[in-house]
């Protein structure tokens, strides 16, 4: 008996330190990245830059605050909706008709829970409804992580609501954000979406990546980042969604 309760006390302290040290992770990403003042204050991101792919080099702009949200790149010399979401509904760009189209309520739905909040995810995770996992440590790019995996709760997917769960990567150097997994659905589609953040910065206090590598599939896409504007607002009439 005496052994049991000996292990059972060793088990509980290990759930303990764990515990501890997941909370420990999350402030200090907080604190490296900015401080929890400065993310709180975050009410929208403007990024200007430019996205290097297979076709080439463009300038796009993406804007996200609450409620509102689009992405622009130049085609041809004029800038086109790429995607966004009005507040209701959400809009992507189809490339076969090159028309700007409504998406499923679903997809709409997904686009409304994404943009419910700006920023980190881990400033007041608790009080988003998030629940944190830290998972085993791994290595991105020859750099030792930390491995939390967010549940952000439930989505609408294929007729059904199923966990929200992003996979992120934090550098036990720096304990910022090296990498993270995303779920990627258009359509019938779905897949694994891997984004790798690297040349962070200081943006008005906060630490911003200034390099983005997309990895869906086997299409690579990386975005270099010209500037930010952070809590500005825009002209949301200038922004055309619509059929």
């Amino acid at each position: 008996m005496k052994k049991i309760t000996v292990l059972v006390t060793l088990v509980f302290c290990v759930l303990f330190i764990k515990a501890q040290t997941l909370e420990e992770i999350i402030q200090k990403n907080i604190e490296n990245s900015g401080g929890q003042k400065l993310w709180e204050n975050l009410t929208s991101q403007r990024v200007f830059g430019k996205l290097h792919n297979t076709d080439g080099v463009s300038k796009i702009e993406t804007y996200s605050a609450k409620g509102f949200s689009y992405g622009l790149k130049e085609v041809d010399g004029k800038f086109r909706v790429e995607f966004g979401f009005d507040g209701i509904d959400y809009w992507r760009i189809d490339y076969k008709t090159k028309k700007l189209t409504k998406s499923s309520n679903e997809a709409s739905a997904r686009a409304k829970k994404n943009n419910e909040h700006i920023g980190s995810y881990f400033v007041n995770y608790k009080e988003k409804g998030y629940e944190i996992t830290l998972l085993e440590d791994d290595f991105i790019q020859d750099e030792e992580c930390f491995v939390l995996e967010i549940n952000r709760g439930k989505k609408p997917k294929f007729g059904e609501m199923a966990d929200d769960i992003i996979i992120v990567y934090l550098s036990k150097k720096t304990y910022l954000k090296v990498a993270e997994e995303l779920e990627y659905i258009r359509g019938s589609f779905e897949t694994i979406l891997y984004v790798y953040y690297d040349d962070y910065r200081d943006v008005e206090g906060l630490k911003l990546p200034f390099k983005y590598t997309h990895i869906l599939n086997e299409y690579t896409y990386k975005i270099l980042i010209d500037k930010y504007e952070l809590n500005t607002e825009v002209d949301k009439s200038s922004i055309k969604f619509g059929e």
